[in-house]
């Protein structure tokens, strides 16, 4: 997969890029989203972990994820740039932050969406 494309209409996605798994952002942020499994299951959400050269989801397994490369172009992320990306269901991006967030403000956003309306009728 050298998109999200796949993933598209099926799952919300939350990136989180960092240069190294030593950032203590990344660590920070891993550590809120991994608390949070149950949340993140409710609305369909995949956590994508762009960190150093690798991409790694949580908390289902996806196979042949994009290289980071293609996700720090197509996102403008450069390599030891912190950052959190939420894309909807629909393909298109719909936050971004440069610093640690904490779930329920991603949450938020999400619940504040007209699909995820529709899905929690």
């Amino acid at each position: 997969m050298q998109s999200l494309q796949p993933l598209k209409w099926q799952k919300r996605v939350v990136m989180v890029f960092a240069g190294t798994a030593a950032d203590a952002r990344w660590q920070r942020q891993h550590e809120l989203l991994k608390q949070a499994e149950q949340e993140l299951a409710a609305r369909d959400l995949v956590v994508l972990g762009v960190v150093g050269n690798q991409v790694n989801a949580s908390p289902a397994k996806i196979d042949n994820l994009p290289k980071p490369e293609v996700l720090r172009e197509k996102y403008k992320i450069k390599f030891d740039e912190f950052a959190i990306i939420l894309i909807g269901k629909d393909g298109g991006e719909k936050y971004r932050a440069p610093a640690v967030i904490k779930p329920g403000a991603i949450f938020y956003i999400i619940d504040a969406m007209p699909m995820r309306r529709r899905e929690n009728q």
